[in-house]
């Protein structure tokens, strides 16, 4: 009897550790569950040695020992068994639990391991992208930086034209004024010579006194003109401001007095021209040098020109009493002695001692161009060409 049972329990014994093994065999190979299978090792050498102490005290006794003390040894012998197939049992469902725990979390690391060896990839293709991204991106760049290196030097080389166009432009300019200049003078001068009059010397002394006027006064004219140009420039750097309203109006009252004053002077120009007999056929209108005045071309007689200039008139009705006249208006005109000034019927008391009102108008509004700080847009300078 006690042979059997403590076979059956040896049978029960290796059954258990046989499952056992096999789950710690399936299972990782972690450092907890290699200390279980240690314990599970040691208490398998144990239960093998306490089965072989107890065949050799049944052995031993089995002579000596009664039937009835047998029982009782059997009985001790087998209470002590299940209460180490107990313990056992509870550490085995213990160690299970364990196994059990550990498989969750293996699957769960297996899981997680795989989400990240996904997202592992992708980022290894999206910096894949992003290098080639990159590569194209630098390429780009370079050809960019290309062009903009050869676009500055055709730049440069177009401002360097340009300037060199400008300054053919201005020594063109400066070239056709002179022309001009010499076209007109040749131009008088053969009108006076077709004319033939008894006083061709004092006429030729008067067209050269005229000439030289003339070109006095083609010279100021340009040089207001570069004035204007640079006021206009000034005026556009400038802002909206009220003071400018007021210098636009006086700019045209100073230029309505300025085209009048040009105008006079251009009839009188053409009276002195024109023959006394027989009159010749009208000369083509002349282009005025500066397009931008507008110039009439209705005739005056010589007495409108010195009312305006200021001198006092004594013409006889001889020939001999003209150039005397013209003298003193050239005179008057080169000292700058006289004032712009409607024509009346009586001449004034006092001449015009003092600068012409043009003048003093375009040096008015130099001085409030100074000191206006501001930029704006010209709205009178326009229309006119300067």
């Amino acid at each position: 009897m006690d042979f059997q049972i403590s076979t059956n329990l040896y049978k029960k014994y290796d059954f258990i550790m046989s499952s056992l093994l096999i789950l710690i065999f399936c299972t990782t190979m972690d450092k907890t569950i290699w200390r279980v299978f240690k314990d599970a090792s040691q208490w398998y050498r144990e239960n093998k040695e306490l089965k072989r102490e107890r065949e050799t005290l049944l052995i031993m006794h089995k002579d000596a020992v009664g039937e009835g003390d047998g029982e009782s040894n059997c009985e001790t012998e087998i209470e002590n068994l299940n209460k180490t197939i107990k313990q056992l049992s509870t550490k085995v469902a213990e160690l299970q639990t364990e196994v059990n725990s550990l498989k969750e979390m293996e699957f769960h690391t297996s899981k997680e391991n795989i989400k990240l060896a996904e997202d592992l990839e992708a980022e290894r293709d999206k910096n894949c992208e992003l290098d080639s991204q990159l590569s194209e991106l630098k390429k780009e760049q370079d050809q960019t930086l290309r062009i903009l290196e050869m676009m500055k030097k055709e730049i440069q080389d177009l401002q360097s034209l340009e300037e060199e166009h400008k300054t053919n432009l201005v020594n063109l300019k400066n070239e056709s004024d002179a022309q001009k200049r010499e076209q007109n003078a040749l131009k008088h001068q053969n009108a006076l010579v077709v004319n033939g009059n008894e006083d061709g010397g004092n006429y030729i002394m008067l067209i050269q006194e005229i000439e030289d006027l003339k070109k006095t006064l083609e010279d100021e004219r340009n040089k207001y003109e570069e004035e204007l140009s640079i006021l206009q420039d000034r005026i556009e750097e400038q802002a909206n401001n009220v003071q400018i309203k007021v210098l636009e109006e006086r700019l045209k009252l100073v230029e309505s007095e300025f085209q009048a004053a040009y105008e006079r002077v251009s009839r009188a120009e053409d009276r002195l021209k024109a023959p006394s007999i027989p009159p010749p056929p009208p000369l083509p209108p002349m282009l005025p040098p500066t397009p931008c005045i507008r110039r009439s071309k209705n005739r005056v007689a010589l007495s409108d020109l010195a009312k305006c200039i200021g001198v006092e008139e004594n013409i006889s009705s001889d020939k001999n009493g003209t150039p005397g006249v013209n003298e003193d208006i050239i005179n008057a005109i080169k000292s700058g002695q006289f004032t712009l000034r409607k024509a009346k019927k009586d001449s004034e008391k006092q001449e015009g001692k003092e600068q012409p009102k043009a003048v003093s108008e375009l040096l008015n509004i130099l001085g409030s161009l100074r000191r206006a700080p501001k930029k704006r847009q010209s709205q009178f300078f326009g229309d006119v060409q300067l």
